[in-house]
């Protein structure tokens, strides 16, 4: 659990990472932060699945955060190497938006840093209460699955508003493999 911290960071201020060790578990699971203030001067604020090779990464909570700057997507969900990303929970989060325009981006993926270089997939991850206010901007969300296996279901959005109005399906790019997509302002 992180709690009541004030993070500065140049790269990634919380990076979620289950690295292969020869261990029996390499998984990540049950991981809290909260009442934290970030700031990133560079990358994104959260950084969940990426550069990992554990078989699942879940029961994920960030809440009671604000964010102070971000430079970039300040929520990157990118499982890869088969990897179920699930049950994650962004709530009661205050953002300071600076013209950015992405918000979350959701998407299995393949990079440099894999062994099996395949995409994984997420499962239910929940933004309740997320709130941005500053200057204008697109601050869009990304879903979109790799393929039929490596897809994205299950993603709500609970009163979550960019600028004083609600997020709506126009500020989400559904790719893709994308399915049980759901809004209630």
């Amino acid at each position: 659990m992180f709690s009541d911290c004030f993070i500065r960071s140049d790269d990634d201020c919380i990076a979620l990472k289950g690295l292969d060790f020869q261990a029996a578990n390499s998984n990540v699971e049950r991981i809290t932060v909260e009442n934290c203030v970030l700031w990133c001067d560079r990358a994104r604020v959260f950084l969940l699945g990426h550069e990992s090779r554990a078989a699942f990464m879940r029961d994920v909570t960030l809440r009671n955060l604000n964010i102070i700057h971000f430079a970039m997507t300040p929520f990157l969900l990118e499982p890869g190497e088969d990897m179920c990303l699930e049950n994650v929970v962004i709530e009661n989060v205050r953002i300071y938006g600076e013209g950015q325009e992405e918000l979350a981006r959701l998407k299995p993926t393949v990079n440099d840093y894999m062994w099996k270089r395949v995409p994984g997939r997420i499962r239910n991850v929940r933004f309740k209460n997320v709130r941005i206010n500053g200057k204008p901007g697109s601050y869009l969300v990304t879903l979109e699955g790799a393929d039929e296996k490596h897809d994205v279901r299950g993603v709500a959005f609970e009163g979550v508003s960019v600028l004083g109005q609600p997020l709506t399906r126009e500020n989400v790019r559904t790719g893709k493999h994308t399915a049980d997509v759901t809004f209630d302002p």
